[in-house]
């Protein structure tokens, strides 16, 4: 099981740069967990597809059903005091300091292409592309 962050999610269903990375990863590690904030943060990935009409309503509806499948289980909260200790003490952004948190409380990898955490968090977080081609730290 590894910690996966939403850019990965929103990867899957809209093709891009960063679409057979994420597929990589799914393939290497299927059994994908992340804090909740996923759900407020996938819109977010959606949205420049979304305003350059590459994304249609359809696929919209389409990757709302089929994204929460990748989490069955494995979707947890993000406690405030924890992601603000992740905050006080580093660079990363309160958006993915939950993803910190909970990768930290449950032992497994961050897999993530966000620098500041890759840079803060080096023993804990591992960049996507490295993940899917198995180059772990």
């Amino acid at each position: 099981m590894i910690v996966v962050s939403a850019e990965l999610v929103a990867a899957l269903y809209v093709p891009g740069e960063l679409t057979a990375t994420a597929e990589g990863v799914l393939r290497r590690d299927p059994a994908w967990a992340s804090p909740m904030i996923w759900r407020a943060m996938l819109p977010h990935h959606l949205t420049p597809a979304i305003r350059a009409g590459s994304l249609s309503r359809a696929a919209v509806e389409r990757i709302v059903a089929a994204a929460p499948r990748l989490f069955l289980g494995r979707e947890f909260p993000a406690p405030l005091a924890d992601n603000m200790q992740v905050v006080l003490g580093s660079g990363c952004s309160a958006l993915m300091a939950p993803f910190v948190t909970l990768a930290t409380g449950l032992g497994i990898p961050l897999v993530t292409t966000d620098t500041q955490v890759l840079a803060d968090f080096p023993a804990l977080a591992v960049h996507a592309a490295d993940f899917a081609e198995g180059r772990l730290p």
